[in-house]
């Protein structure tokens, strides 16, 4: 009986250490990224963090450790794709959509990892996503301001560097103001 919780106690700290792993990307600047997934793409890798997937040049990358993923990454849904084949969706969760794409876009702006025109990759890909939410009414106000801050990004970290900082400080403010109206929009609808 001893011996089979020695066994377990050993199985169970095996697995916790399997599920606590996390591969690293070590960048040639210096910095490491703790990341749950990663994939070869040529001349960059791939990988997902906090449900999104981040792209870096390999030219910027030192080593990787851990194994690389076959396939598709695994992704957090912000309930789009399936808001699209049910028809349309409520306030509440038209509401969260929109607050998860925004707190995205806010947290892109903090990446020093991606360069400007990574950046201006991935908020294309959040203007994607935005303009494919199905959202009500008394939302779309928020939702059209929302895409213009977005659009902000998009032109700000498009531009030259002497223009970047302002514009980017632009497009953060009118983000972080979006983000404020979607929250009193849910306090609101009781959401």
């Amino acid at each position: 009986m001893r011996g089979l919780r020695i066994t377990l106690a050993l199985a169970t700290v095996v697995g916790l250490a399997g599920a606590l792993h996390a591969d690293v990307i070590h960048l040639k600047n210096g910095n490491r990224l703790e990341v749950e997934g990663w994939k070869d793409a040529g001349d960059a890798i791939e990988f997902t963090m906090g449900g999104g997937i981040i792209r870096i040049a390999k030219a910027e990358i030192q080593k990787v450790e851990g194994k690389p993923i076959r396939g598709d990454f695994r992704m957090y849904s912000s309930g789009v794709s399936t808001a699209a084949a049910t028809g349309p969706v409520s306030q509440a969760t038209a509401l969260t959509q929109m607050g998860d794409l925004l707190q995205q876009g806010a947290a892109l702006f903090g990446q020093t990892v991606l360069s400007s025109d990574e950046k201006v990759g991935a908020f294309r890909r959040l203007t994607e996503q935005w303009r494919a939410l199905d959202v009500p009414e008394p939302a779309r106000p928020a939702h059209a301001r929302g895409e213009t801050a977005l659009q902000m990004a998009v032109a700000a970290f498009g531009a030259d560097e002497a223009e970047q900082k302002t514009r980017a400080d632009r497009a953060r403010a009118e983000l972080s103001s979006v983000q404020e109206d979607v929250k009193k929009l849910g306090e609101t609808s009781g959401g």
